[in-house]
Order: C-alpha cells, then sequence, then structure tokens
C-alpha cells in the first residue's frame, strides 16, 4: 500500500486499525489507563506553557481517551482560555466554543458534552485526541474527519498536539490526502515534534 493510496484496501485497513486499537485503549487497566494518563498529562505541562497560554482548544473524553479535564486548570492557571469542539454537521469543521469546569453541558453527536452556552473563539492551540499516530505526526481518528476539516478552514492555522498512549503508535497510519499532521505528539513516552 502506498502512502498516498485512498483504495478500498488502505480503506478497510485503516477501519480495522481503528477497531483493533480502539479495543487495546479500551481494555486498559482503570489503574494503567490513570498512571499513563498522568504521565502524558505531565509532558503537555512540562512542555507547552507557552502554546497553551492563549485560546486553548482540548476535547471531552470519549471511548477511553486520555482525561486531560485537569488541564483546563492549568491552562487558566497560565492565563490562558478553554474551549471545547462542537459538531456542527457532518463533513463542516468543529466549532468551539469557551468553557471553563463546572459550567453546563449539553449531550452531542454520539453523547459526547459540549458547551451549553460559551462563546465561539478560534483558538490557538488544539490538543486533540489519537485512536493512531506513525513516526511523521500523522494522526489516525474515528474517520469522519472533522479535526482536518477544522484545520483546512481555520483562518490561522492553530498549533496542533495530539494525545495518546504508545498503544496507539504504528508504523504508518497510511496518510490520505486530506489528513492533517499534527505539530506535536505527546503520549506517556514523552513529546514527539513534526520532521
Amino acid at each position: 500500500m502506498g502512502v498516498a493510496d485512498s483504495s478500498a484496501e488502505v480503506r478497510n485497513w485503516r477501519k480495522a486499525k481503528r477497531a483493533e486499537l480502539l479495543k487495546a485503549r479500551l481494555e486498559l487497566a482503570p489503574e494503567a489507563y490513570r498512571q499513563l494518563s498522568r504521565r502524558v498529562l505531565e509532558c503537555l505541562i512540562d512542555n507547552f506553557r507557552e502554546h497553551c497560554s492563549g485560546a486553548v482548544g482540548l476535547y471531552f473524553p470519549f471511548r477511553g481517551e486520555i482525561n486531560l479535564l485537569p488541564f483546563v486548570e492549568q491552562v487558566r492557571t497560565w492565563g490562558g482560555s478553554t474551549s471545547l469542539p462542537v459538531v456542527v454537521a457532518k463533513g463542516q469543521p468543529l466549532e468551539f466554543r469557551e468553557w471553563k469546569r463546572g459550567e453546563a453541558l449539553q449531550k452531542g453527536v454520539l453523547g459526547i458534552p459540549f458547551p451549553a452556552y460559551g462563546a465561539r473563539v478560534e483558538p490557538q492551540t488544539l490538543v486533540i485526541p489519537l485512536v493512531g499516530f506513525d513516526a511523521t505526526c500523522f494522526r489516525l481518528g474515528y474517520g469522519a474527519g472533522y479535526y482536518d476539516y477544522t484545520l483546512q478552514a481555520a483562518p490561522r492555522r492553530p498549533v496542533t498536539i495530539g494525545v495518546g498512549f504508545e498503544l496507539a503508535r504504528l508504523d504508518t497510519v497510511y496518510p490520505q490526502p486530506h489528513d492533517m499532521p499534527m505539530d506535536f505528539i505527546v503520549t506517556e513516552r514523552g513529546l514527539q515534534r513534526k520532521p
């Protein structure tokens, strides 16, 4: 399979790999999940003060994603603001709404909470969950392309920080023409920069 190949073979491989990686993540023992998540959070705190002292788009954890809700307070301590994504429509960019812990949330697509009342913002930095990733900082997401649409449509491309566990590391994700690489990947083993 070639890197730019968009054949059925690549689509099927990505779909199967996505299911395999999600299963592995969901099967992590609770204590292992907490320890690995803590290391990712520590790496973010140690390396991203400058990038996360402005408008930061985060995510509400879903399907075993790393719980970064404690990072909301850290970003605010650094003088930044935090927001969560809202799915507006299939095939459209995400909208980010300002949110602080404790503020009202509504259930959105797939039951993922989003801010009920927050003002719309354009994040300068996006912290993005990974299903899979490779050495060139391409990410494998859930397959709907929301973050790719968001990055392509952004008036000014935000700094992108993909977060995940090492168990999600792949030799390649077979990036497609629409896939957008992350600037950084953070796992429990540390920081990886886009080559």
